[in-house]
């Protein structure tokens, strides 16, 4: 499958047809990342160079969405990293329907030490439930980056000053910033309404060359 000719489209189809979360846990804030919303920004670091033949991390890659996709579009080698075992363990057996090679590694953030990568993604905690709970998965994208490679990844939109200064200063500067709205089914108990809607933000940043 990983061989095959893609479309943005074919690419949203098959990360639509992963396996979710089994139950995802509010206290971690694990939003499922859109497999419309995904496979796009993937497409984006795709036709940028940044995924084929590309060492690939995923930080907080839940059910192994970013990741798998971006094994599918050629990547060289990647990563995908979680504290949630659960998760990990859906991600696995995704890897395996979709026959890609992924490293799945558990652990938390930021304590497990990451190899360096040319390519960061990620959809991290949006800081709803823990202000600021972004913060050590940006430490470690900066730290994990390599010069020249790019981190795509999605946030809320109270997260912006939080980017600006943890990110920004480390001679990474910004390519894009763009406000999305994600809509899904109610996920938690405590959801009233039929369908959420969530404002989110996507970064593309590229760590400069020297």
């Amino acid at each position: 499958m990983k061989d095959r000719p893609w479309k943005l489209s074919s690419l949203t189809r098959v990360l639509s047809e992963l396996e979710p979360f089994p139950e995802q846990d509010p206290t971690l804030e694990q939003v499922a990342t859109p497999p419309e919303w995904g496979a796009r920004l993937l497409w984006d670091a795709h036709a940028r160079g940044d995924i084929t033949g590309k060492s690939v991390l995923d930080i907080g890659c839940g059910t192994g969405i970013l990741a798998i996709g971006a094994a599918l579009l050629g990547a060289g080698s990647v990563t995908g990293i979680d504290g949630d075992e659960r998760a990990l363990k859906v991600a696995k057996s995704n890897a395996q329907r979709t026959q890609v090679s992924v490293d799945w590694k558990l652990g938390r953030i930021p304590e497990t030490p990451i190899e360096p990568a040319e390519t960061i993604v990620m959809n991290p905690p949006f800081g709803v439930q823990k202000h600021g709970a972004i913060v050590p998965f940006l430490q470690v994208a900066v730290s994990a980056l390599k010069k020249g490679g790019g981190m795509y990844f999605f946030a809320g939109p109270g997260s912006q000053r939080l980017i600006e200064r943890n990110v920004l200063p480390h001679s990474i500067r910004l390519e894009e910033h763009s406000r999305s709205t994600w809509r899904f089914p109610p996920v938690f108990a405590f959801h009233t309404e039929r369908a959420a809607e969530l404002q989110v933000d996507r970064w593309i940043l590229r760590k400069n060359e020297q």
